[in-house]
């Protein structure tokens, strides 16, 4: 084996410096020791390393554009430098250089405004917000009603309350943008802040640069539907799936009474054949679902983790 572990070297040397805008600029220095029992070790291996070190604190060795908090203050790795240890050649010296905004920044009474602490730079915020809208009506269990005759009734529409969550981080310095692409529309596919699974949906996404701090401002929406973001229909249709002998299946068109082509849609058993015309149930007032329709679902968006969500926009 070559690398067995990678400690930190030199503690960080901080130098802060006044920049443009009157804004405070600090860099921060750090070296790292990459251990290796075995002669000249490529310095390619130990740079695209993610393995998770012992002597790091279970952590890989930084990458560029990664970033660190320092004692509450935000900083970028833009450098890395790789050499021998002291001339031997079975260590590898890491040079990594973080840059950063000062947590000072003067006013323009020429004032120096209070440091801000990273509670209040760094972390996001959360606000919620309600909605009404107009949805097919269904009843507590998301079925569609029927009329007394046991046919579904089409047009009813109901008034149901979503409620949207936004994120919001003001001090974002490497926010992942072309992430946005792969979450937009997706929903969860497990329980996150509390809602069910297929509850919440990204429903939208902003970002906005500040030339002044070198800073993005960006805020992610998701927007929480009770009823769930699956849409729910009868099975039912104008053809069947039929055995037509020996196990072979084939589809052929529902007949009427008179063996004529039906015109009108015929519920099916969730397997696809026709079912037998059934009574309704007079138990089954105000134009209830009747039993033994059967009701289909289906997902109109893809889902995904939303615990690796903020880490993969670099929204932390």
């Amino acid at each position: 084996m070559a690398f067995y572990d990678v400690v930190v070297l030199y503690e960080d040397a901080f130098e802060e410096s006044k920049g443009g805008q009157d804004r405070g600029t600090f860099t921060i220095k750090r070296t790292l020791l990459a251990k290796s029992n075995t002669p000249n070790p490529s310095f390619v291996t130990i740079g695209n390393s993610t393995t998770a070190w012992p002597g790091l604190g279970g952590e890989p060795i930084d990458q560029l554009n990664s970033l660190r908090n320092f004692d509450g203050i935000l900083a970028r790795c833009s450098s890395r430098r790789f050499g021998w240890y002291d001339g031997t050649e079975s260590g590898v010296k890491i040079d990594l250089t973080y840059e950063g905004l000062s947590s000072y920044q003067n006013t323009d009474s020429g004032g120096s405004e209070q440091p801000r602490t990273l509670e209040t730079v760094t972390w996001r915020r959360l606000s919620i917000s309600t909605s009404q809208i107009s949805v097919p009506a269904t009843d507590e269990k998301g079925q569609g009603f029927c009329n007394s005759a046991g046919d579904p009734v089409d047009g009813l529409e109901e008034e149901t309350a979503l409620a949207t969550l936004k994120y919001t981080n003001e001090f974002n310095p490497n926010p992942a943008l072309h992430r946005i692409f792969y979450w937009m529309n997706r929903c969860n596919d497990r329980t996150y802040l509390g809602a069910a699974e297929y509850t919440l949906r990204v429903t939208g996404f902003s970002a906005e640069f500040d030339d002044k701090s070198m800073l993005w401002k960006v805020a992610l929406e998701l927007t929480y539907n009770p009823k769930t973001w699956e849409i729910s229909y009868y099975d039912a249709g104008y053809n069947e799936i039929a055995d037509i002998g020996g196990g072979v299946l084939r589809k052929r068109a529902i007949l009427d009474d008179r063996g004529n082509p039906v015109t009108s849609p015929v519920p099916l058993d969730g397997q696809g054949a026709a079912k037998a015309a059934e009574v309704p149930d007079d138990g089954n007032p105000n134009f209830r679902v009747v039993p033994g329709l059967v009701t289909l679902r289906g997902e109109p968006y893809a889902t995904g983790n939303f615990d690796s969500m903020l880490a993969d926009l670099r929204m932390y």
